[in-house]
């Protein structure tokens, strides 16, 4: 495991049974999403408060602007978070810089999420992730219930539909368009070992370690969780014209680009020889 460097706070997570890894990114402490990884935070203190057998840390790995970011990361550090400094921004590196440091620190489990989904923090969610990992899924995809899925804008339940059923063809988990993933230390080093900086080091993140896994033979897990939207995010989203055309250029990019990759890796019914795959990407050695 790669050593984390000097100056980062001590931590032990070897006798948690989950660590969870959020990236944040906020421009102003009005901003919705901010509220609502506050309540995120205030959800697992209490859990860790009510459920003291069941063991859960949570790491931010926050890339807020200096004009704000103080005040965001003394508010995390107050609610319980172990907070890191992104040592760069995007989706991919701040995620692998939380999950490195949770594993280099004696995580068993970890998750990444998205700040926004507070209701993930609930113990009956929290014990079928770690479960699924735990018998033998090194990577877990944490898919939404019909309640959770029937919670988000309109627009985004057709889109990611939409998504779901496209991506299923190439054996991805049914809800693999929702944003959270679980892992033990043998997924971790799978994540890690890509080249997100050819890749895209945003939501490919989420997609492409899964298409490695499966098209090495290795199972992808899935667990449907509840975890319904906040109410305050589908005011803000619901027949929002921005928002809309966010999820349908977000749609039709990681479809192009997932479903391509798939076919390359032989995950499709249909292959075009044409096409050379992406083998550069991983920097895994050969086995």
């Amino acid at each position: 495991m790669p050593d984390t460097g000097a100056g980062l706070p001590k931590a032990d997570f070897s006798k948690h049974n989950l660590v969870v890894v959020m990236a944040t990114y906020y421009t102003s402490l009005e901003d919705t999403r901010y509220q609502a990884a506050l309540a995120t935070l205030v959800a697992y203190r209490s859990l860790s408060r009510r459920h003291t057998k069941f063991g859960v840390a949570v790491i931010v790995v926050d890339a807020s602007p200096d004009s704000v970011n103080q005040p965001i990361r003394d508010s995390f550090s107050k609610l319980g978070a172990l907070v890191l400094v992104a040592d760069k921004g995007g989706l991919a590196p701040q995620n692998l810089q939380g999950l490195r440091f949770a594993f280099a620190h004696g995580a068993k489990v970890a998750l990444r999420q998205e700040p926004e989904k507070t209701g993930l923090a609930q113990v009956d969610n929290l014990f079928k992730i770690v479960s699924a990992v735990n018998e033998g899924n090194h990577l877990v995809v944490v898919g939404r219930d019909r309640l959770t899925f029937e919670s988000m804008p309109y627009e985004q339940q057709i889109s990611e539909t939409i998504m779901g059923e496209l991506l299923a063809c190439a054996g991805l988990p049914p809800d693999s368009a929702a944003g959270p993933r679980a892992m033990d230390v043998v997924g971790f080093n799978l994540v890690e070992s890509l080249d997100y900086d050819q890749i895209g080091n945003q939501w490919e993140f989420l997609w492409w370690p899964l298409v490695i896994s499966l098209s090495d033979g290795d199972s992808v897990g899935y667990v449907e969780c509840n975890f319904p939207y906040s109410t305050d995010m589908v005011e803000q989203e619901q027949d929002n014209p921005d928002f809309i055309a966010k999820r349908l250029d977000q749609a039709v990019m990681i479809l192009a680009k997932v479903l391509r990759e798939a076919a390359l890796h032989g995950l499709l019914p249909v292959y075009n020889a044409n096409l050379t795959a992406n083998r550069h990407l991983p920097k895994r050695a050969a086995a």
